[in-house]
């Protein structure tokens, strides 16, 4: 046989494999859409829970993180694979944190496939108005109604990581600092190999005056 030939007709099987099964850029890294029952890897989405032992609130990137951040720069395919995750993860409800400028990323209407794909959603902008209000009353629903919700705002770090102190604080009675709130988010997030900041001086902002502007 030619070796020649029989390299490059390999070369042409394994093009026309890849090309059939292509793999997708879904937010962090390159991964299937296949995601089952059980959380994959806390990496996936940048998705872990707020603090150990907390099953119900949780954090994440928004969907199709990435370098993307043009307008309608974002497939809606990506989002699809982020609702597929959250809802293999058994998530319920959706708190985004995204401004109105960060919808124009997206190439379809992201808000719409929110309140389509999950039981509840809410978009609560961390520069105006009552966000600290909006944000407890969501995490207190989410756990009175003993159903899963998850935080995002762009990378999941920054406003997802205040947001998430915003939330532990007001439900978590053991956690009654914002040093206390501060190690235990990010303690967390370090065990679990995901990224979250919580900037106290931001919180405290937040926490007093019920948003974050002013202290970007």
């Amino acid at each position: 046989m030619n070796t020649r030939l029989f390299v490059f007709g390999g070369v042409r099987m394994l093009h026309r494999a890849l090309v059939r099964q292509p793999l997708r850029l879904s937010g962090i890294g390159l991964r299937s859409r296949s995601f089952g029952n059980t959380a994959v890897g806390t990496k996936d989405f940048n998705f872990a829970a707020a603090s150990e032992g907390d099953s119900i609130l949780h954090g994440s990137c928004r969907p199709g993180y990435g370098d993307n951040e043009t307008p309608r720069g974002v497939d809606m395919a990506l989002v699809d694979d982020w609702v597929a995750f959250m809802q293999s993860q058994d998530v319920k409800r959706v708190v985004s944190l995204l401004g109105d400028d960060e919808l124009e990323w997206y190439d379809g209407d992201i808000e719409q496939k929110m309140r389509d794909s999950f039981q509840s959603y809410i978009r609560v902008p961390m520069f105006k108005g009552d966000a600290k209000s909006k944000i407890i009353d969501a995490i207190e629903e989410a756990r009175a109604s003993e159903e899963k919700v998850v935080v995002h705002c762009s990378g999941g770090g920054g406003r997802c990581g205040l947001a998430l102190a915003v939330g532990v604080l007001s439900t978590n009675p053991i956690i009654t600092t914002e040093e206390d709130v501060k190690e235990a988010i990010e303690g967390h997030a370090k065990s679990a190999g995901v990224k979250r900041k919580v900037d106290i001086r931001k919180l405290s902002n937040i926490l007093s005056s019920g948003n974050a502007a002013g202290s970007k």
